[in-house]
């Protein structure tokens, strides 16, 4: 009797471990840079709306590489997890990461922070899903050739404001050291050139991806363009993400002026559309904020940031590591081997309801 209390003891506890490994292998660690920016808020419900047959497990590095460093780490000693997906603080990082992930043969997703191809391109099981910064700055520059109606209709317009010609431009940056933020500032400069702009640019910052920077920094570069009958002379702003470009929105809305004197009229005043009174601004990401203030008439246009897309790529390209599956067939396509990268499409306010 006591020998078969013994066995069904021992089957009890089997099964018990049997059960919590089963429970672990579901588990799929997402570490992310920080908990305050929107559109990882917005990928992070994505994934989540995805794995529902696994149990995410989020960790924020509050901006904190060494942070992040360890969370890492002790995710991948706890054994408990089939794949790591990283949205790294750092991008240089990517290279300890997967070292420390290789140890234990742990595959690797990174996600929106682009690894450097040399850290990666002779490892095994190691990708990156994102975005196409190059179109994305591309089409930004294409929202803003329709609203000018072409350089042609640009130059000497109500919109060249100083008539000088050029199309005198303020640049708002991500942050230093982003992939992103250079590729989608330069393509969307060079786009403008390449459609025949004279390109001013007048000036250029970071603010780090965030709406409270930019509206806590933004009044320097709005007074110091600023005319003394109160208009600017600022004729577009590009922001590589909405939601600084939000910031720089909530700024002005704090402005006192309502209604600019129509110049064509000495008796007549007139409301003018936002980014007339102002100026037009266009980012990229298409949040649910941006979305409200796209319909307000605030941004001009953004650019679509395909959340779902890669979330989708993620998940199935999850599945395909976690059950060594071969990936010759896989149904987004692959640069240098590496990189699955989702190009975006143009929001404004006359196609913003299909979106």
């Amino acid at each position: 009797m006591k020998k078969s209390k013994g066995i069904i003891l021992g089957l009890i506890l089997n099964s018990l471990l049997l059960v919590s490994c089963q429970k672990n292998s579901n588990i799929i660690p997402l570490f992310l840079y920080t908990n305050d920016d929107a559109f990882i808020n917005e990928l992070t419900n994505e994934i989540e709306a995805r794995f529902t047959d696994f149990n995410i497990e989020t960790y924020y590095a509050s901006r904190s590489q060494l942070t992040q460093n360890r969370q890492i780490s002790e995710v991948i000693n706890q054994g408990d997890s089939k794949i790591l997906l990283v949205n790294t603080v750092d991008r240089l990082a990517s290279k300890s990461i997967v070292e420390k992930a290789k140890t234990m043969q742990i595959p690797v997703i990174f996600i929106n922070r682009e690894p450097l191809y040399e850290d990666i391109k002779d490892l095994d099981n190691v990708y990156y899903v994102g975005t196409n910064p190059t179109n994305e700055g591309e089409l930004q520059a294409s929202i803003v050739d329709d609203l000018f109606n072409g350089y042609t209709n640009f130059n000497y317009s109500r919109f060249d404001k100083n008539k000088n010609g050029k199309l005198d431009v303020v640049l708002i940056k991500g942050e230093q050291g982003h992939q992103d933020t250079e590729e989608r500032s330069n393509a969307s400069i060079n786009k403008l050139k390449e459609l025949g702009y004279d390109v001013n640019l007048i000036n250029t910052t970071f603010y780090d991806w965030s709406r409270n920077t930019a509206f806590n920094n933004f009044k320097s570069i709005y007074d110091y363009f600023l005319n003394e009958d109160g208009t600017t002379t600022i004729e577009l702003v590009l922001s590589n993400n909405d939601d600084m470009a939000l910031g720089i929105i909530d700024y002005l809305l704090t402005l006192d002026s309502e209604i600019i004197e129509d110049n064509t009229s000495e008796t007549s005043e007139v409301e003018l559309p936002f980014y007339e009174k102002y100026f037009p601004i266009v980012g990229v990401d298409y949040t649910s904020d941006s979305k409200e203030y796209i319909i307000n008439g605030y941004l001009y246009g953004t650019v679509k940031n395909e959340a779902n897309v890669q979330a989708d790529a993620i998940y199935k390209l999850t599945k395909r590591l976690i059950n060594n599956e071969p990936l010759d067939d896989f149904e987004y396509e692959f640069t240098n081997d590496k990189f699955i990268r989702t190009n975006g499409e143009i929001v404004t306010i006359e196609n913003v309801d299909n979106f």
